[in-house]
């Protein structure tokens, strides 16, 4: 975790178990929202991901990678 991260979360001594779990709790449900919500587009950039990266494999010998244009 990054010290940018750590700036926005308190330390675990800081906080009682049960708003740990209700943190967690609502942080989980966020995420999950956001996936519902946003599923499109993190398909699509996912699908753009995989094909950059199969672009510089050749199918033939994916150990090797291609040379740039």
């Amino acid at each position: 975790m990054t010290s940018r991260h750590k700036s926005l979360l308190p330390a675990p001594d800081d906080i009682s178990d049960e708003t740990a779990a209700v943190l967690t709790g609502v942080l989980s449900a966020l995420a999950s929202v956001c996936e519902v919500r946003y599923l499109d587009k993190i398909l699509r950039h996912q699908a753009g991901q995989l094909a950059a990266k199969s672009r510089d494999h050749d199918p033939d010998r994916p150990w090797v990678r291609r040379p740039p244009d």
